[in-house]
């Protein structure tokens, strides 16, 4: 994991548990010195009714961040998946809906089970969100799911649609967050190479920078420099896909993928 974002995670729990204990530590020191059965039938009330959806919403957050952590920096997207579940199965209020909807996206990819990806992206436009961030994701995996099953025409369709998102600004006039998710020149190299112009591809891929890139990211970006390299520059290809093998980590699907491209 990145240590700056380890040490901001790690100092966000700290204090959060140093506010709950804080909290709740008041609210049981009033029920303790409570001196009529009113006061602390008030106090116990007020405990239960904020410590129940306390404990579930920080129940809810350690499982999407752990599952988030296994996606993004451990690329083990089975592990992350189980903890996606259970996420969904305990959100009654939907909290974290469009978060594991993104989420579940990337780690169908990662197991490349792109006829799976392309359902489930169905079933994301069916609960019509409306969130920017769910849709240009699901025009990506569509993008991706339709260029790894050779179906081109929908391919281009969905990379067209991505792209017409690239720039939409809020209503304050900013590009929306949701485009800065992506490398665009990594975009568009797989786009080309999908699209069998591979030479296209490489210029657009040979010059990007992976010093912001997550594991994932870079695994992903290596992959693609690989397949654009492969039986052209030889030496290149091996590097990256030595650098990829090195990136997938405990993903077993991307690890046998890597070896055999």
């Amino acid at each position: 994991m990145n240590k700056r974002y380890e040490f901001s995670y790690l100092t966000k729990q700290v204090l959060t548990i140093l506010v709950y204990c804080i909290f709740f530590g008041f609210l049981i020191w009033n029920i303790v010195q409570a001196k009529d059965n009113s006061a602390r039938i008030f106090n116990l009330l007020i405990l239960i009714l904020c410590g129940l959806p306390a404990v579930l919403y920080e129940f809810l957050r350690y499982n999407y961040d752990s599952a988030t952590k296994k996606t993004v920096f451990e690329c083990n997207p089975k592990a992350a998946l189980k903890q996606i579940e259970t996420v969904e199965k305990f959100d009654v209020l939907k909290m974290f809906q469009t978060s594991c909807m993104m989420l579940k996206m990337l780690c169908l990819m990662d197991l490349r089970e792109f006829d799976e990806l392309k359902k489930y992206v169905v079933d994301v436009e069916a609960k019509d969100t409306k969130d920017y961030d769910v849709t240009i994701l699901s025009r990506y995996s569509e993008m991706i799911a339709n260029g790894e099953l050779g179906i081109k025409g929908k391919m281009n369709d969905a990379y067209k649609r991505m792209i017409s998102l690239r720039d939409m600004k809020d209503k304050k006039g900013r590009r929306r967050k949701g485009a800065y998710f992506f490398n665009w020149d990594v975009v568009s190299g797989q786009h080309k190479y999908y699209s069998g112009e591979k030479d296209k591809a490489y210029r657009f891929v040979k010059d990007v920078k992976e010093d912001n890139m997550n594991k994932r990211e870079s695994m992903h970006y290596f992959i693609l420099r690989a397949l654009c390299a492969r039986n052209v520059k030889q030496e290149e290809y091996e590097l990256f896909k030595e650098r990829a093998l090195k990136a997938a980590g405990k993903n077993e699907v991307m690890l046998d993928y890597i070896e055999h491209m």
